[in-house]
């Protein structure tokens, strides 16, 4: 990490991240989104990792189109910022349950 990043006050390093979430946008998208917060200024890129788009249906795991993280992430690091994972269960990004799957509460609640 370049060392103008680092705190003048703590003498540590600081990221400077945005959130792009890449469950809500098409692969297409990702680039010129990553670009721009790169332009911006941004170390990071920062995201949600939701359960409930990743395994909408019990044992059922999904990392194709949208939903593909490796890529993005990838992308993120070909573009030279790190990747800041926000995994669940819970996710607070407008999504239904809060990120968590039907099926789970479906499960515990019936």
């Amino acid at each position: 990490m370049k060392e103008e990043n680092w705190s003048k006050i703590c003498k540590t390093p600081r990221l400077i991240s945005a959130e792009i979430h890449y469950f809500r946008l098409e692969p297409g998208e990702w680039r010129d989104r990553i670009e721009k917060a790169k332009e911006a200024g941004c170390d990071a890129i920062a995201s949600y990792i939701p359960w409930l788009c990743h395994e909408s249906v019990e044992g059922r795991y999904d990392f194709t189109g949208r939903l593909d993280l490796r890529a993005f992430v990838e992308l993120a690091k070909e573009l030279g910022l790190y990747f800041i994972a926000r995994p669940g269960p819970f996710v607070m990004a407008e999504l239904k349950n809060e990120g968590i799957p039907h099926w789970l509460y479906d499960k515990l609640f019936s």
